[in-house]
């Protein structure tokens, strides 16, 4: 059922929805802990971050329960993250993880689209070509190459990731690049969650001298009619702020915030040590 971004009861049902569905989901590499307050995941090797998401802490006993959670990573060696949602209990879960140390990462925007609504799209300005990516190829070579444009940041362990998922589970996503003469320009890939109503966006980048011209919307117009073709009900994504006013025009309902929050044990150390 489609609902307006003010309607908190329906942000509320359909996030409801999703973390029921989710909350047990199993993750290639990943040990999932079902503990009473949250779903715990610990990597099975060395590379992989630990986390926790949907969170539900009972009242009086948040402090112990985050301080439980910080010793068990702590005695692993494994700094790990704590992925919070604004509609997680209790509502200043963010701000208790922060007194014992951890640092956000940037807020983004929990967004979610009914594939029962029309699909708005900018038409593209220029002919681009969009290629989907097999495990073996140069594609996503060239994606890691587009995230590490956009985000100046080193995307060196993607490359592995999505060859690895797509080796081993190539029903369960779909990777896209697209490219302007031969050039990478845009990426974007879905992930199809099986017994699940709602598939997963990740990944969502065009080339900055490149916006503007419809290949986000030709990305997000791939991913959702081959989501409608697997008949899944929403598409769900994590949108950072540049990105949610394209997804808002699109179509998408603003759920919550989210917030990754990060704990390091070597800078909480040197911290205390200060």
């Amino acid at each position: 059922m489609a609902f307006e971004q003010r309607d908190s009861a329906s942000q509320r049902r359909i996030f409801d929805q999703y973390v029921m569905e989710r909350r047990a989901r199993s993750i290639d590499g990943y040990d999932v802990d079902l503990l009473p307050f949250a779903s715990r995941y610990v990597p099975r090797s060395k590379g992989s971050e630990p986390f926790l998401n949907f969170t539900n802490l009972p009242i009086g006993d948040e402090r112990r329960l985050i301080r439980e959670q910080i010793a068990f990573f702590e005695k692993r060696g494994e700094s790990f993250e704590w992925k919070t949602y604004d509609l997680d209990c209790p509502s200043n879960l963010r701000q208790l993880l922060e007194l014992e140390g951890f640092v956000a990462d940037p807020y983004e925007a929990f967004m979610v689209f009914p594939l029962d609504r029309d699909l708005h799209s900018q038409p593209a300005e220029r002919q681009f070509t969009i290629r989907e990516a097999a495990w073996n190829d140069h594609v996503i070579d060239d994606i890691v190459k587009i995230q590490e444009s956009v985000w100046a940041r080193d995307f060196s362990w993607l490359n592995s990731q999505l060859r690895d998922v797509l080796r081993a589970h190539v029903d369960q996503l779909s990777v896209y690049c697209v490219y302007h003469g031969g050039i990478p320009v845009g990426s974007g890939w879905i992930d199809f969650p099986p017994n699940s109503r709602f598939a997963d966006l990740h990944g969502g980048a065009v080339v900055a001298e490149l916006r503007g011209q419809g290949i986000y919307s030709l990305l997000f117009q791939r991913r959702a009619q081959e989501a409608r073709h697997r008949s899944y009900s929403y598409l769900t994504v994590d949108a950072a702020p540049m990105s949610r006013p394209l997804l808002e025009r699109a179509g998408f309902d603003y759920v919550c915030g989210t917030y990754p929050m990060k704990m390091s044990f070597q800078a909480q150390r040197k911290s205390n040590a200060i």
